[in-house]
């Protein structure tokens, strides 16, 4: 019986090692670092704030909707 037992702990402690669930990513801690969502002046789409053209104080997802945006 202890020599079934004892694989049997074995198996089921890399089992737990491997199946875990995974540590998350730790969160900013500085607000700045988060990335909001904006809605394209244009086609309505969402582009991050890093990503986003800006002109006239309205926030484009690309080139091209910002020049179709601005000569609307």
């Amino acid at each position: 019986m202890l020599r079934l037992l004892i694989p049997l702990l074995i198996i089921g402690w890399i089992c737990w090692l491997f199946l875990r669930p995974k540590k998350s990513k730790p969160r900013p801690s500085n607000p700045s670092q988060i990335e909001s969502l904006l809605e394209c002046a244009h086609c309505q789409t969402y582009v991050s704030s890093q990503e986003a053209f800006f002109s006239n104080g309205r926030a484009y997802c690309c080139q091209a909707c910002l020049q179709k945006g601005d000569s609307c």
